[in-house]
């Protein structure tokens, strides 16, 4: 299916070894040593470049904007001379500790305790199990859905209605402060010049990283309206798939003047175009990196 196409590769927190764990609050995560094996593996079929049409390069994103990017991920990348993308949510540029909603979403359903719960939402009470076996399903199919239903508020009343049956703050002052520092708080200016200045493209991300399909018109684009400090003419959608963008997002990205806009699907589909670019994120298994996804031939 990658025959002959460009390859695009979604990254999102690259964690140290010593506080990478994998769970739901991780999902898209991955540790610093798997992080090294993707892109040696990458690297012996393909050149690297920021070319988003060559073919015979790779490119590398980074969606969100976390500080590990900048202080994890990136001093090894500019060590071999690989630039990259950086899409930021404005909500996390200069943040510490101003996190993102799906954030604290997450981590609460990885690390809330085993037990029952009930919350009530608008006008919907919910109840479920929640086990440590569990945890994935429970998000799968419990929280995120009502995270999307919950458009209005931007995923808001969730975290209010999680907060009452068991307090973030809880889970929050219970992680280390080298996870905190890596996983939730965000990157800053300097970090964001310092990238610049090692031939890095600094692209939008959104404010506050909500499906954009989801908002109305005049929330489209205070989301997709880029900060003062971004230089890249391509922005990332959040999520980044279907039901996450639709034809008036990406009507109004090429009106605010973006020359190109990111999806995170790797097949053809209805959106698919320089407005909804192909992206693939890949397994840390370094035998699927080599030889299912990246075969050139």
């Amino acid at each position: 299916l990658n025959r002959k196409r460009k390859r695009v590769i979604t990254f999102h927190n690259v964690l140290s070894d010593d506080i990478y764990t994998p769970n739901v609050a991780n999902g898209v995560s991955c540790s610093f040593t798997q992080f090294k094996t993707i892109i040696e593996s990458i690297g012996k079929r393909f050149k690297f470049s920021l070319d988003l049409d060559d073919a015979s390069t790779a490119t590398i994103t980074f969606d969100d904007g976390y500080d590990n990017q900048a202080t994890v991920a990136a001093p090894y990348l500019i060590e071999r001379g690989i630039p990259a993308y950086l899409f930021v949510s404005g909500q996390l540029l200069n943040s510490t500790n101003d996190e993102l909603t799906i954030d604290k979403l997450l981590h609460w359903v990885s690390y809330a305790p085993d037990g029952l719960y009930q919350i009530s939402i608008i006008d919907e009470t919910i109840s479920f199990e929640l086990k440590s076996e569990n945890r994935q399903k429970i998000w799968s199919q419990i929280i995120w859905p009502t995270f999307i239903a919950d458009c209005g508020a931007k995923g808001n009343n969730v975290l209010k209605a999680l907060d009452s049956a068991y307090p973030y703050n809880s889970i929050r002052n219970g992680l280390s402060a080298d996870y905190a520092s890596q996983r939730l708080a965000g990157v800053t200016s300097l970090h964001l010049k310092i990238l610049k200045d090692q031939g890095w493209q600094i692209g939008w991300h959104t404010r506050s990283h909500y499906p954009v399909a989801k908002l109305s018109t005049n929330e489209k684009v205070e989301e997709l309206t880029w900060d003062e400090e971004i230089d890249s003419p391509v922005m990332s959608f959040p999520y980044g798939g279907i039901g996450d963008v639709d034809v008036e997002s990406i009507e109004i990205v090429k009106k605010l003047g973006y020359q190109g806009a990111m999806s995170n699907i790797n097949l053809k589909n209805k959106l698919s175009g320089n407005y909804f670019r192909s992206r693939m994120s890949l397994p840390n298994d370094p035998y699927s990196v080599s030889y299912t996804h990246l075969r050139a031939h």
